[in-house]
C-alpha cells in the first residue's frame, strides 16, 4: 500500500515538473531576449521627447532666418570698420539713411511685427538688396523673420513698408554720424489727397506721410532718393504712417483713394552729403 502511494507522488511531481518546463519554454518564445521592459517612467521620458521634438519643429515653421552673402557686396569700394560700438534701435516704416538716421556697422535685423518688404539701396557702392519680411512666416510661408550679416554702407538708403524691425550692431560707427539739419523754413503741416507738385504746391521739403482715411496709394516720381510706393488701409495698424519721405523741388506726389497728412520730418536732405 505505502510502495503505491510513494508511486502515485512520484506521479504527480513529475506531471506538475512537466506543466512547468512547458509554460517556461512557452514564456520564452513569447518574449525575444534581450528587449527591455519599458517602465512607466520610460514612457513618460519618451512621451516628453516627443513633445519636444514636435515643439522645436513648430517653432522652426515660425521663424526663417537670411544670411546676407557675399555676392550683394562684391562691388563695395570700401569695406567696414571691424571695431565700433554697441548700437540697437527700432525702426517702423519709413526712409532710412545710414550716416545720419543709424550709424555705419554691420546689423543683424529682426522683424517685431507686421508683414511687408525691406530694400536697401546704395547705388555708389553698387548694393540693391530687396526682401518680404513678416514676425509670422507660420502665416506668410515666403518671408523671412529675421537677416543677418547685413552690411550697411553709409548714405544706403532703408525703405522698409508695413512691419517694425529692430536692428543690432556690436561695430556701429556711431561718432561718424553725422548732424541732421532741419528742413526747409516755413514746412507746414497739409493735407493731401490728390496730385501735387513739391516747390509749387507745397515747399519742398522731407515728410513724414500719415494715413487719415481711405484706401489707396501714395507714389513720388521724379525724385532719385527715398521715393515710396506705399498703400493705405484702414485695417493696416503697420501702415499709418511712412517717415522720411524727400520731396525735392518738381516731385510730383500723386495720392490716388485716400487722404494724408504731411507732417515735416525731424530732419531735411541728406543723401549724399
Amino acid at each position: 500500500m505505502k510502495k503505491n502511494v510513494s508511486s502515485l507522488i512520484f506521479v504527480l511531481i513529475g506531471i506538475l515538473l512537466g506543466f512547468m518546463i512547458v509554460f517556461f519554454v512557452n514564456i520564452s518564445k513569447e518574449k525575444p531576449a534581450n528587449v527591455p521592459v519599458s517602465t512607466p517612467s520610460q514612457n513618460e521620458s519618451e512621451s516628453s521627447d516627443d513633445s519636444e521634438n514636435s515643439s522645436s519643429e513648430e517653432e522652426s515653421k515660425v521663424q526663417q532666418k537670411l544670411e546676407i552673402n557675399k555676392d550683394y557686396y562684391k562691388d563695395v569700394l570700401y569695406q567696414l570698420e571691424e571695431i565700433g560700438d554697441e548700437y540697437e534701435v527700432e525702426l517702423t516704416p519709413g526712409n532710412y539713411v545710414v550716416g545720419v538716421d543709424i550709424p555705419v556697422g554691420l546689423y543683424s535685423l529682426e522683424v517685431t511685427s507686421g508683414v511687408g518688404k525691406i530694400d536697401i539701396n546704395n547705388t555708389q557702392q553698387g548694393i540693391f538688396i530687396s526682401e518680404e519680411i513678416s514676425s509670422d512666416v507660420k502665416t506668410y510661408e515666403d518671408t523671412y523673420t529675421t537677416i543677418t550679416n547685413l552690411k550697411l554702407y553709409d548714405n544706403s538708403i532703408i525703405s522698409i513698408s508695413g512691419a517694425n524691425v529692430k536692428l543690432n550692431s556690436t561695430n556701429a560707427q556711431s561718432s561718424s554720424i553725422r548732424e541732421k539739419s532741419s528742413n526747409v523754413e516755413n514746412i507746414k503741416e497739409l493735407s493731401l489727397s490728390s496730385i501735387y507738385e513739391s516747390g509749387i504746391d507745397f515747399p519742398a521739403g522731407v515728410y513724414d506721410i500719415e494715413y487719415i482715411e481711405g484706401v489707396g496709394t501714395v507714389v513720388t516720381e521724379g525724385t532719385e532718393n527715398g521715393g515710396i510706393a506705399v498703400t493705405f488701409t484702414a485695417d493696416d495698424e503697420m501702415g499709418k504712417t511712412y517717415k522720411n519721405v524727400e520731396l525735392s523741388a518738381n516731385t510730383k506726389l500723386i495720392i490716388n483713394g485716400v487722404k494724408i497728412k504731411m507732417i515735416p520730418s525731424q530732419r531735411g536732405f541728406e543723401i549724399n552729403k
